[in-house]
């Protein structure tokens, strides 16, 4: 989840997807808890999908939240 326009670098992605292998086909998930933001961890831990830190705000510092998706 997240990430960051290429154009112009002022947009900041709050969007995710999840893929469905059996069906071939992605699905958007729902809005998550926190903002968007770019360079953040994320790692699945054989449950859900953890989200941490990253940048925000074109150089104005870094996110210290983070969420855990649980499909």
């Amino acid at each position: 989840m997240g990430g960051v326009s290429a154009f112009d670098g002022s947009n900041f992605f709050a969007t995710g997807a999840a893929y469905d292998p059996q069906r071939k086909r992605w699905r958007q998930l729902p809005p998550p808890p926190i903002s968007g933001r770019y360079q953040h961890a994320a790692v699945w831990t054989g449950e859900g999908l953890l989200v941490w830190g990253g940048g925000c705000c074109r150089g104005a510092g870094y996110h210290t939240d983070g969420a855990l998706y649980l499909p």
